[in-house]
């Protein structure tokens, strides 16, 4: 069975690839992909590469790296509930009167209400050529 992830298709002498993808059903959508002539998807380092520096009979024997991208996916995304509950409780929030300060000297203002602004105009550089 396939993890959501990235998969030589070796049929294809790995100039194809196949991404897994979540549905938001519970179900894994596939979609396909080329590599660039005279490439083909390395699935050591899941992207496309010279054909030389990768043994397509290799691919299937690597298939089980998607299980590391899976890993880091669940930490990344546990990391961001963490922050989530931590900005919504306050404990991580707000910006502090020196900052804003200091974002006002050099040109970008305060912070807008509820996050970042742009920059003013006129804090930028005008150049002349």
């Amino acid at each position: 069975s396939f993890l959501i992830g990235y998969y030589a298709d070796p049929e294809a002498e790995c100039q194809a690839f196949h991404i897994c993808i979540a549905d938001g059903e519970g179900s894994l959508l596939k979609a396909s992909a080329l590599c660039h002539n005279g490439t083909i998807f390395n699935q050591e380092i899941f992207t496309c590469d010279l054909w030389s520096n990768f043994n397509c009979a290799d691919a299937e024997g690597l298939y089980s790296k998607n299980e590391e991208l899976a890993a880091a996916r669940e930490e990344a995304s546990a990391a961001l509930a963490a922050a989530a509950a931590a900005a919504s409780s306050g404990a991580a929030g707000g910006v502090s009167a020196a900052s804003a300060t200091a974002g006002a000297a050099t040109g970008y203002g305060a912070p807008a209400p509820g996050g970042y602004g742009a920059p003013t105009s006129g804090g930028l550089p005008s150049y002349v050529f």
